[in-house]
């Protein structure tokens, strides 16, 4: 297809004699692990950031909550990153301090 989509997963009808080829089995394992990897980004939605509560009914109001789901996620991310930058900061400074001597 022009735009690089293409359908995964089994052809339909009848299965062939022979084994598939190195290559599609190379790209139907690359869209399982990418599909695995989608599915958890929403699985985590729904479990932490209340993707999975909405009960709202008008589609403008909808968006809404899915958009601040989305943005909730994205600096939740945001914040883990910069505490981990933060850590190391402050390891690398405390990692080269020199030992103080008290006149012994």
């Amino acid at each position: 297809s022009g735009h690089g989509i293409r359908i995964s997963g089994k052809k339909l009808g009848r299965p062939k004699n022979y084994a598939d080829s190195k290559a599609e089995k190379k790209a139907a394992y690359k869209d399982n692990t990418d599909r695995i990897e989608v599915e958890r980004k929403f699985s985590l939605a729904k479990r932490k950031f209340g993707l999975g509560l909405l009960l709202t009914k008008r589609e403008d109001t909808t968006r809404a909550s899915i958009v601040l789901s989305v943005i909730a996620m994205n600096i939740d991310r945001l914040a883990a990153m910069l505490l981990r930058f933060w850590k190391i900061v402050i390891n690398i400074r405390f990692s080269y301090r020199q030992p103080v001597c008290h006149g012994f």
